[in-house]
């Protein structure tokens, strides 16, 4: 950081007022990237003391996360709306050329301070409480974008980035708070904008944007490839999630239940169920494999013995011992084979 600022200052370094307002950014930055670290760290080890990784308490993780998307489309949104650069699909004269014109816009400054704040707290909570992979990628490559495009002077295009990922990101914290509020009827309205919402922002006119940069970007073509790609890989992932929302959706509407498969809590106990119960009907089929050659007299008791510890393990055999107590009958003719 301590870098980047004296880059970012080094053409302005003779000016005193603008090498103050870039210092007040970074002051902006670091104080809310503090703000936003300490509350977040709090909410998540709230949530987290309840092992149940369907705990209502996560509602507070999401909620806080639709107050910050609230309040950065607003503030987004204010500045925005006002300029003839905005295009036609975002209600603007549609004027894309004046997207990467030299000028450079002060007031897009805040709101850059407060996307690179936002997305470096999530990256660090991400390390802290493991998250997907998928989610690292996201994060880097927005991280990447922000301090790229800032460098490179287009802020006015990564204004717009920011701003359709915040409005969608508002509806899918929303459906996500109501799943573990246990609210069914908010939580179907959310569904059904998340659905329309998603593919809307961040597809479709996230992909216009991309357009737009390939199309206009004036700082040469290297740096153009450079950011087509990066927002290549957003798209690419966020198509990849708009197919797992399909399938939460699908899921909810077939069975009555809804699981966030990005909560990496929920996936892991959810693949440890699913093992678990693979685990129980094997060792089932061979227990009773087992007990039926001792029925049959086909099997010794040491022979069985070994064939449930190579089967089963020594836990299993303990849970089969404790089970063979409740079954008189066929605790006898174990004992008796024993004998």
């Amino acid at each position: 950081l301590t870098l980047l600022t004296v880059v970012h200052c080094q053409p302005f370094i003779t000016d005193h007022e603008t090498l103050e307002f870039n210092k007040m950014l970074w002051g902006l930055f670091a104080l809310t990237l503090a703000g936003l670290l300490g509350t977040r760290y709090a909410v998540e080890t709230y949530a987290r003391k309840d092992k149940d990784p369907h705990s209502p308490r996560k509602v507070w993780i999401h909620l806080y996360k639709v107050v910050w998307f609230l309040f950065a489309c607003y503030y987004t949104w204010s500045i925005v709306s006002v300029k003839d650069w905005l295009p036609s699909y975002l209600g603007g004269p549609h004027n894309i050329k004046n997207l990467f014109l030299p000028e450079r816009d002060p007031e897009l400054d805040t709101i850059y301070a407060f996307g690179l704040a936002f997305h470096t707290h999530n990256s660090i909570i991400s390390l802290i409480f493991r998250e997907n992979f998928e989610m690292y990628i996201h994060h880097v490559v927005t991280i990447l974008l922000i301090i790229l495009s800032d460098l490179d002077n287009a802020i006015r295009v990564g204004t717009l980035i920011l701003l359709v990922h915040d409005a969608s990101d508002i509806f899918l914290a929303s459906v996500k708070a109501a799943v573990y509020a246990k609210a069914d009827i908010w939580r179907t309205i959310f569904s059904v904008l998340v659905m329309i919402m998603w593919p809307l922002f961040r597809i479709y006119m996230l992909t216009n944007l991309t357009i737009h940069v390939t199309e206009t970007y004036r700082n040469g073509p290297e740096r153009c490839l450079l950011f087509t790609n990066l927002l290549s890989i957003l798209i690419y992932l966020h198509i990849y999630w708009y197919s797992l929302l399909a399938r939460i959706i699908y899921r909810f509407v077939s069975t009555g239940k809804a699981v966030d498969t990005s909560d990496k809590d929920i996936s892991d106990k959810d693949q440890s169920d699913k093992q678990g119960k693979s685990d129980k009907k094997a060792i089932s089929a061979a227990v009773s494999d087992i007990v039926s050659q001792l029925e049959e007299n086909t099997l010794s008791a040491k022979d069985a013995v070994a064939k449930l510890q190579k089967v089963c393990g020594k836990k299993a055999q303990q849970s089969v011992a404790a089970a063979a107590e409740a079954d008189g009958e066929t605790e006898g003719k174990v004992a008796g084979k024993q004998d």
